[in-house]
């Protein structure tokens, strides 16, 4: 056990309040990052080519191109 005149090296407030503002951020990124990919369009390609990625099934190609904005 440590000695009775140990000094507290963290503080919970502290910690909250980074943490909060490291969310924050990381919130504000991927809204952003949301927001513009709504606004994008869509392109047409051939029906011969594929984008699927190198080891999904189709089923997560298919989930992974649903539209997430309304």
């Amino acid at each position: 056990m440590p000695p009775e005149s140990t000094r507290v090296q963290v503080k919970a407030e502290d910690a909250l309040r980074d943490t909060a503002a490291t969310l924050t951020r990381l919130f504000d990124v991927t809204a952003t990052k949301d927001w513009a990919n709504c606004g994008a369009h869509p392109v047409a390609l051939p029906a011969q080519l594929s984008l699927r990625m190198r080891g999904s099934s189709k089923a997560e190609h298919d989930d992974m191109m649903t539209d997430p904005c309304p």
